[in-house]
């Protein structure tokens, strides 16, 4: 690890900390004692190494299931023929399909790391302070939602922090698992849904308004 990611770590690890009831218990385990060190390291590397991809696999693995067992989303308006001819079976032509995406993506990936590798800075020190440090591009809305001087007013101080970094993406996430429950209206065409087609564009726009101001006014 290097040192740009260590302080990211550890400045993720803080905003963690600062959550109600399991905050103090979490950084102490992510940390892996009451300051960052050689266990926060080790740990993250377990997490990253074994515990992400074994619950990655562990999902892939129920999507097909549920789909195997549910049924792809939908309600098709169609006849019972047309329906058994658009029919066909998982085995092997939607893996196939799959494999071939799966394939291409990966390649993909690996070509841009090929292309602009990513720089490692000097070894991780939690001496070295001289580092404005900062996550990834996907998370850099996020992180601009806490530090932008036109929201200072909603995200200032420690509640504002727990507010941004904690509990409105946890609400976020928690409205998407719902929805299929919540909005359950047989029609497909999303111009014939304008609260979905509305949310989703607020939404989007937020994301990339946010991330283009995050890397214009990176420090």
């Amino acid at each position: 690890m290097d040192q740009r990611s260590y302080w990211a770590t550890v400045i993720g690890i803080e905003i963690v900390d600062k959550a109600p009831l399991l905050g103090d218990f979490l950084g102490r385990f992510l940390r892996g004692g009451p300051v960052p060190g050689a266990q926060t390291l080790s740990r993250f590397f377990v997490i990253h190494v074994m515990i992400l991809p074994g619950a990655l696999m562990a999902m892939a693995g129920l999507h097909i299931f549920l789909f195997r067992s549910a049924g792809p989303a939908g309600p098709f308006k169609a006849t019972t023929q047309e329906l058994k001819s658009k029919m066909e079976y998982f085995f092997p032509t939607q893996v196939w399909k799959d494999i071939v995406v799966m394939g291409l993506v990966f390649v993909i990936v690996c070509s841009l790391a090929v292309r602009w590798p990513h720089e490692m800075m000097e070894e991780a020190s939690p001496v070295a302070s001289g580092l404005n440090p900062e996550p990834e591009w996907y998370f850099l809305f996020l992180f601009q939602l806490l530090r932008d001087p036109a929201l200072a007013f909603l995200f200032a101080g420690e509640f504002g922090e727990f507010l941004g970094a904690i509990l409105l993406p946890t609400l976020f996430l928690l409205l998407l698992a719902a929805l299929p429950f919540i909005d359950r209206s047989p029609e497909r065409n999303i111009f014939k849904r304008p609260i979905a087609l509305t949310s989703w564009v607020v939404v989007m726009a937020s994301i990339v308004v946010l991330t283009i101001r995050a890397i214009m006014f990176r420090e």
